[in-house]
């Protein structure tokens, strides 16, 4: 898929329900073209280094909450990802 991409990262009031907004965007132009098998890339110039940004940057806006729970879909399930959002307090 070539063109504009767009990941944005919704807030949630779990209790609720309500919408809290946007904590995280991020925008990105993929271009035709062949590219290198990405088992190559270093981690940071993968597509999927974007869940770990979302999920710091989630931290970070919603540093204040009780807790946190990231959703996402499959594409998100990789080993990296699971690095926590913020430290988890012992």
């Amino acid at each position: 898929m070539a063109g504009l991409l767009l990941h944005p990262v919704l807030a949630l009031e779990a209790g609720t329900g309500a919408l809290l907004g946007l904590v995280s965007m991020q925008v990105w132009n993929r271009s035709r073209g062949e590219l290198a098998p990405q088992r190559k890339w270093a981690m940071a110039d993968k597509e999927s280094q974007r869940w770990i940004d979302a999920t710091r940057q989630a931290g970070a806006v919603l540093d204040g909450a009780a807790s946190i729970t990231m959703v996402s879909d499959r594409e998100s399930d990789f080993t990296n990802s699971s690095r926590s959002a913020r430290p988890m307090s012992s």
